[in-house]
């Protein structure tokens, strides 16, 4: 091409040459194609390797390993499986992540995000008791490398026999977001994965601090610190599909988008309203602020106005409104603070600033669609919190049963279809009760 450019000038190309810098255009554009193949595929052989039982690493070389996974998801065809929202949560639990716990964690990602695993599970899926009959030698051993480390103590999920590991595009824990319930939850909170039974921490509401004169000894702190413990609990979802939709459709893509669903759902109503361990449920913001310590009450009974927005908003203690505090409440209770004028008897301008999301005042105000509408005297309206100090706990490795044949519960004949069930485990909890005030409406029992 070069030779011809220079042999030509400004002058167009004759027949003979345009033929032969087509030819040239052409072959350069298969080359560029090629190379970009070959680097993809050095990549994949990366953290296909990086998924065997043999080469999954402890110690330093686990979270390089991790990391590619990780990578595999940003780029290429796997690029879609997993939004940025889910990814940035992978990325920071391995920036925050130290010791065993991280070894753990980096092994669980370059396993369960190995493709070889991901093909395995799908033949499973379609056919739970041969499926692992057609397993290549590579997806054996990555099933292998599975069964392997959901054995092990620190992430041991299921019974010795049935049960495997979901690749991790499929966990719940990392699917971060559903389209049929309005949660801000995880976007809000202070989330952790975790491979031992519960989280356990070290809190305290605020200690004291002094000025004093040179050689004079410090005085007490009145501290008081609390260690709050926050134990996942189990959640199930039950899919059916029948032989046909299996064999018809990608049915991981299919389990993905309704186990997001139904998990999003389920656990919002829990961090909204779970009754706690005792349970078998998440401790929910309200069900921690239920003695009322932290309530701000409307002056009227039942009766929810512009001052009492306000109230509201300026309750929470300067230490926490430093931290850019939010507020979560339902929609009909933010429509109604959109009606509320900025300055009474001035200029008809809502409290509210339209936006995403809108702003009381300033401080961001998320719909929270499990909370109550704000219709009955002693109904929370909205909850305003620094909400790092809520705490959400997500147990590593979500775990799929395969239900071969699903029976008529009439007859005990079978129906056709087969059963998904995945399950994992999740916690929450409110870590320091002064970081939140609940609008509540005056009144009621």
């Amino acid at each position: 091409m070069n030779e011809i450019h220079s042999r030509s000038g400004d002058a167009e190309l004759d027949d003979a040459d345009q033929e032969r810098w087509n030819a040239a255009e052409a072959f350069v554009e298969r080359a560029q194609r090629a190379q970009e193949g070959l680097l993809n595929n050095l990549r994949a052989g990366a953290y296909e390797r990086a998924g065997d039982s043999r080469t999954a690493r402890r110690g330093p070389q686990a979270g390089s390993q991790a990391r590619q996974v990780l990578e595999s998801y940003e780029r290429g065809q796997r690029a879609e499986l997993l939004d940025d929202r889910s990814l940035q949560k992978l990325h920071t639990t391995l920036d925050e992540g130290e010791g065993a716990e991280y070894d753990e964690m980096s092994r669980w990602l370059t396993i369960t995000g190995n493709p070889h695993y991901e093909r395995a599970v799908a033949k499973l899926f379609r056919d739970p008791d041969h499926g692992s009959r057609d397993f290549t030698r590579e997806e054996l051993s990555a099933w292998q490398a599975a069964r392997n480390l959901q054995r092990s103590v620190s992430v041991y999920q299921g019974g010795s026999s049935g049960g495997f590991l979901a690749p991790v595009h499929l966990d719940p824990a990392v699917l971060l977001s559903g389209d049929g319930v309005a949660s801000s939850f995880r976007s809000l909170a202070r989330t952790v994965t975790i491979s031992t039974e519960s989280w356990r921490g070290v809190t305290s509401a605020g200690t004291s601090a002094y000025w004093i004169p040179e050689n004079q000894s410090a005085q007490e702190s009145q501290a008081q610190f609390d260690q709050p413990v926050i134990t996942p609990q189990k959640r199930v979802a039950y899919l059916i599909a029948s032989f046909e939709a299996l064999g018809d459709t990608n049915i991981q893509r299919e389990a993905q988008n309704l186990i997001r669903d139904e998990f999003a759902s389920q656990e919002n109503q829990a961090f909204t309203y779970g009754a706690g361990d005792a349970f078998g449920e998440p401790t929910g913001v309200l069900t921690a602020l239920a003695d009322g310590s932290q309530d701000v009450p409307t002056a009227v009974s039942g009766v929810y106005d512009r001052e009492d927005a306000l109230a509201f908003q300026e309750s929470l203690a300067p230490r926490w409104r430093a931290n850019r505090p939010a507020i979560q409440g339902s929609l009909h209770a933010l429509n109604l603070t959109r009606a509320f004028p900025l300055l009474a008897g001035g200029v008809e301008t809502s409290l509210v600033a339209e936006g995403n999301p809108p702003t009381l005042r300033g401080t961001p105000w998320f719909e929270n669609s499990s909370m109550d509408d704000g219709e009955q005297p002693g109904d929370a309206i909205a909850v305003l919190a620094d909400w790092k100090q809520f705490l959400i706990a997500d147990r590593v490795g979500a775990s799929f049963e395969l239900i071969q044949n699903v029976m008529d519960a009439s007859t005990q004949r079978p129906t056709g279809q087969r059963g998904i069930m995945a399950w994992t485990r999740t916690g929450s909890g409110v870590l320091v009760p002064e970081a939140f005030k609940l609008l509540r409406l005056a009144g009621g029992s």
